[in-house]
This record gives C-alpha cells, structure tokens and sequence, in this order.
C-alpha cells in the first residue's frame, strides 16, 4: 500500500510541473499559486477545521516553526516551480527536481549531523548522471552546449526550499 501511495504522490506532484509549464503564458505564478491553494483550502479546510482549532494553541505554541514550514514547503517551494515555467522545459523542471536529495542530504550533514554514507553517496551520484543522461537526451557531449535558462536556477532554489522544509520536518513535534 505504501509503494501505491508514493506513486500516487509522485502522479499527483507531476500535475503541479505540467501546469507550472502549461499556464505559464496566460497566468502570473502568483495566481496560479493562488488558485492552487484557494481550490485545496476550499476543499480542505471543512475537513479539518475541528482539529485546527482543537490544535490552535500546539500551532501558535510551534508558530515559528510552522511558518517556516508553510513559506518553504508551500509558499516557495509552489510558487517557483510556476517561475521557472515561464522558461524552463517541464523535462528540465522535472530532472532539476531530482537535485532536491542532494540539497537535504547536504543540509542534514550540516544542521542535524547526519552521516553521509557510501550508498547513499553512490544513490545520489547515479541520480545525477542519470538526469544528466535525460537532459542531455543520451548524448553527454552535448554538455558542452548546454544552457541553463533562469527557470533552471529558479527551479534548483525550489528544490533547495524544499530540502529546507524536509529538514524542518525533523523539528516539527508528531502532534502537528
């Protein structure tokens, strides 16, 4: 069930680069962010308001905390994959968004002390020849040719957010 999940998750994110890329000549990020959250807090929030307001005081206890985690993981990280679709390819978009790993692994090594082993050295090195290998179309010469737009960087800060938020997460107390 977990393994249906994930794939589930990955289909459902895989939307969020088509529409970045999609919309990118008729709308401002701004509003499609916008849109995006208004449609989900209209769904969500009669869903959850019990427990939010049964939670208020945890959440204002945490409020740092929980901004950070709402400006990195949601205002940010969103927001700026619909920047670098103004100029960046949803194939790029998508490949750069492997890079988030290795941010957090990174961040984790610094903040939390985490241990960095071989494996997942080995994971993320074949992570990255593995995008290099899609982005460049099979052929690694043409690296030489290659041009990162400003969507590109765009998209490696989105992914740096969200290696923020991930590391965030280790903070955030389980009844939040």
């Amino acid at each position: 069930m977990g393994y249906l999940l994930a794939v589930t998750a990955i289909f459902f994110w895989s939307w969020n680069i088509i529409v970045a890329t999609g919309f990118a000549s008729s709308l401002a990020p701004l509003e499609i962010a916008f849109g995006r959250w208004l449609v989900a807090a209209c769904i969500l929030l009669p869903l959850a308001w019990k427990k939010l307001a049964a939670g208020r005081k945890l959440l204002l206890k945490h409020a740092p905390l929980v901004v950070g985690l709402a400006v990195t993981g949601i205002v940010l990280d969103n927001t700026l994959i619909y920047f670098a679709g103004h100029t960046a390819s949803a194939v790029n978009i998508g490949m750069l968004d492997m890079t988030g790993p290795i941010f957090l692994v990174i961040l984790s090594r610094i903040f939390l002390k985490t241990p960095i082993s071989g494996r997942q050295i080995a994971g993320l090195l074949i992570a990255v020849f593995g995008v290099l290998v899609i982005i460049l179309q099979g052929d690694l010469t043409q690296i030489a040719h290659f041009k990162f737009v400003t969507g590109d960087f765009i998209m490696l800060l989105n992914t740096f957010c969200f290696a923020v938020y991930s590391l965030l997460q280790a903070k955030r107390p389980p009844q939040i």
